[in-house]
């Protein structure tokens, strides 16, 4: 099992964003043992506090640790979960 690093994008953003695509880059040339994730979330705050934690409850079946980060908004939700 790998590790996953989770990056969650801000509001009003996109995992397609230029944060997020560096960040996919760094993690993959600079730790490819690890894996790295960023998911496409919706910008209502209830529907994306259900979507993290049904994202992180099934990634725990597949990987032995999960890290949490993000920016801007995606940072705080990183922290709440």
């Amino acid at each position: 099992m790998k590790d996953l690093l989770i990056n969650f994008h801000g509001f009003l953003s996109s995992h397609k964003s230029d944060n997020a695509v560096e960040f996919r880059r760094e993690v993959i040339s600079k730790h490819g043992e690890v894996e790295s994730l960023s998911p496409c979330l919706p910008d209502n705050p209830e529907a994306r506090v259900i979507v993290i934690e049904e994202l992180i409850r099934e990634s725990l079946k597949f990987h032995r640790t999960i890290g949490l980060v993000g920016y801007s908004l995606g940072g705080s939700f990183s922290t709440f979960t």
